[in-house]
Protein backbone atom coordinates (compact mmCIF):
# COMPACT_ATOMS: atom_id res chain seq x y z
CA UNK A 1 0.00 0.00 0.00
CA UNK A 2 1.53 3.59 -0.97
CA UNK A 3 2.25 6.16 1.98
CA UNK A 4 0.78 9.53 1.66
CA UNK A 5 3.88 11.85 0.73
CA UNK A 6 3.97 15.30 0.64
CA UNK A 7 6.73 17.63 -1.19
CA UNK A 8 6.55 19.75 1.75
CA UNK A 9 5.79 17.67 4.49
CA UNK A 10 2.43 16.47 6.50
CA UNK A 11 2.88 19.27 9.06
CA UNK A 12 2.65 22.26 6.32
CA UNK A 13 0.14 20.47 4.03
CA UNK A 14 -2.50 23.21 4.95
CA UNK A 15 -0.13 26.24 5.28
CA UNK A 16 -1.00 27.60 1.82
CA UNK A 17 -4.68 27.55 2.03
CA UNK A 18 -4.26 29.09 5.65
CA UNK A 19 -2.44 31.97 4.54
CA UNK A 20 -4.91 32.34 1.05
CA UNK A 21 -7.79 32.15 3.53
CA UNK A 22 -6.32 34.92 5.76
CA UNK A 23 -5.64 36.87 3.13
CA UNK A 24 -8.72 37.12 1.57
CA UNK A 25 -10.26 37.53 4.90
CA UNK A 26 -12.20 34.45 5.24
CA UNK A 27 -10.25 32.30 7.54
CA UNK A 28 -11.22 33.18 11.19
CA UNK A 29 -13.64 32.31 14.43
CA UNK A 30 -17.05 32.72 13.17
CA UNK A 31 -19.61 32.76 15.57
CA UNK A 32 -23.12 31.84 15.30
CA UNK A 33 -23.78 35.76 15.37
CA UNK A 34 -21.88 36.57 12.18
CA UNK A 35 -22.94 33.11 10.36
CA UNK A 36 -26.52 34.34 10.99
CA UNK A 37 -26.06 37.48 10.11
CA UNK A 38 -24.79 36.17 6.97
CA UNK A 39 -27.88 33.71 6.43
CA UNK A 40 -30.12 36.70 6.97
CA UNK A 41 -28.45 38.93 4.83
CA UNK A 42 -28.28 36.34 1.73
CA UNK A 43 -32.18 36.08 2.10
CA UNK A 44 -32.76 39.34 2.24
CA UNK A 45 -30.94 39.73 -0.83
CA UNK A 46 -32.24 37.40 -2.63
CA UNK A 47 -35.84 38.36 -2.05
CA UNK A 48 -35.09 42.00 -2.57
CA UNK A 49 -33.89 40.69 -5.97
CA UNK A 50 -37.11 39.07 -6.51
CA UNK A 51 -39.24 41.89 -5.95
CA UNK A 52 -37.04 43.82 -8.20
CA UNK A 53 -37.46 41.92 -10.97
CA UNK A 54 -41.22 41.76 -10.27
CA UNK A 55 -41.13 45.60 -10.48
CA UNK A 56 -39.38 45.45 -14.03
CA UNK A 57 -42.35 42.92 -15.05
CA UNK A 58 -45.05 44.66 -13.86
CA UNK A 59 -43.57 47.78 -15.86
CA UNK A 60 -43.10 45.42 -18.75
CA UNK A 61 -47.19 44.80 -17.97
CA UNK A 62 -48.36 48.05 -18.39
CA UNK A 63 -46.36 49.24 -20.82
CA UNK A 64 -47.60 46.49 -23.13
CA UNK A 65 -51.40 46.76 -22.14
CA UNK A 66 -51.90 48.92 -24.91
CA UNK A 67 -54.60 50.48 -23.33
CA UNK A 68 -56.80 47.88 -21.41
CA UNK A 69 -57.71 49.16 -18.26
CA UNK A 70 -57.85 45.73 -16.83
CA UNK A 71 -53.86 44.86 -17.58
CA UNK A 72 -53.43 48.63 -16.43
CA UNK A 73 -54.75 48.08 -13.15
CA UNK A 74 -52.99 44.64 -12.44
CA UNK A 75 -49.83 46.06 -13.49
CA UNK A 76 -50.33 48.74 -11.57
CA UNK A 77 -51.19 46.43 -8.38
CA UNK A 78 -48.20 44.21 -8.78
CA UNK A 79 -46.16 47.29 -8.89
CA UNK A 80 -47.48 49.01 -5.84
CA UNK A 81 -47.31 45.82 -3.74
CA UNK A 82 -43.63 45.04 -5.47
CA UNK A 83 -42.76 48.47 -4.12
CA UNK A 84 -43.86 48.07 -0.49
CA UNK A 85 -42.33 44.42 -0.44
CA UNK A 86 -39.02 46.26 -1.45
CA UNK A 87 -39.42 48.85 0.96
CA UNK A 88 -40.08 45.94 3.85
CA UNK A 89 -36.83 43.91 2.54
CA UNK A 90 -34.73 46.76 2.84
CA UNK A 91 -35.80 47.97 6.32
CA UNK A 92 -35.26 44.37 7.12
CA UNK A 93 -32.06 43.76 5.27
CA UNK A 94 -30.95 47.08 7.26
CA UNK A 95 -32.45 46.39 10.62
CA UNK A 96 -30.46 42.89 10.33
CA UNK A 97 -27.21 44.49 9.30
CA UNK A 98 -27.43 47.21 12.29
CA UNK A 99 -28.22 44.54 15.18
CA UNK A 100 -25.47 41.92 13.29
CA UNK A 101 -22.97 44.77 13.67
CA UNK A 102 -23.81 45.23 17.09
CA UNK A 103 -23.99 41.95 18.29
CA UNK A 104 -20.49 41.19 16.83
CA UNK A 105 -19.16 44.35 18.69
CA UNK A 106 -20.44 43.28 21.99
CA UNK A 107 -19.30 39.95 21.49
CA UNK A 108 -15.88 40.99 21.09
Amino acid sequence: MPALTSAQGLKNINQGIDTTAQSAGVKGEANIVTLLGGVIQAVLGLIGLIFVVLIIYAGVQWMTAMGVEEKIAKAKKILTNSVIGLIIVMLAYSLAYFISVILESSAK
